[in-house]
């Protein structure tokens, strides 16, 4: 059975979230310049190791 919690007791965050945090660190990091494209689809799905789901 899947843990829900944490060892700290702390829902873990969703994968999508994760997925969302990371790419707007890189927008205001500056890893993506303004009015670039972000990766596609395919290749987030591969960066993050998430399903297309996620």
């Amino acid at each position: 059975m899947e843990r829900l919690l944490s060892d700290a007791g702390v829902m873990p965050m969703p994968l999508f979230k994760q997925v969302k945090q990371g790419i707007w660190q890189k927008i205001l990091h500056g890893t993506y310049a303004p009015h670039q494209k972000l990766p596609s689809e395919r290749q987030i799905i591969k960066h993050y190791s998430v399903s297309r789901m996620a």
